[in-house]
């Protein structure tokens, strides 16, 4: 079975492809008619359904485990996350959830050890939300 992304490409591709006029499209050296990619959305709405199920069964099961934040998330894993979210520009919101989520488990974790790692590492690539509504 295809992955996310092969199917996500391969839609991408046909709509393109499709939005310009053609009557048949191509993708990766085939030839498909318009009616694939409706075929590509259901595998692709399928394949979301089985990973939402899976999800689903492994919170249940970390329940039962008692499994939570505190036997999991470690210092190291916070300055991680923190250095990945300041590489990418450190949305307000981002902030907010680091510091819950160090809250959560035991960890302390202020916005003075977040302003540290910002200042020690760069921007790679500032990015912003989508803001804009269809």
């Amino acid at each position: 079975m295809a992955n996310a992304a092969e199917l996500h490409a391969r839609r991408d591709a046909l709509e393109a492809q499709r939005s310009s006029g053609l009557a048949r499209v191509s993708y990766d050296g085939k030839t498909v008619d318009y009616h694939s990619v409706a075929g590509i959305d259901r595998a692709m709405e399928a394949r979301d359904r089985e990973i939402a199920a899976a999800e689903g069964r492994r919170i249940v099961d970390m329940v039962w485990e008692d499994l939570t934040p505190d036997k999991i998330v470690i210092p190291a894993a916070m300055r991680n996350a923190s250095t990945v979210a300041m590489t990418t520009g450190c949305s307000t919101n981002a902030v907010i959830h680091l510091v819950a989520v160090a809250r959560r488990a035991g960890i302390d974790w202020s916005l003075d050890g977040l302003d540290r790692i910002g200042r020690d590492v760069p921007v790679i690539a500032n990015l912003r939300p989508f803001v804009g509504h269809t």
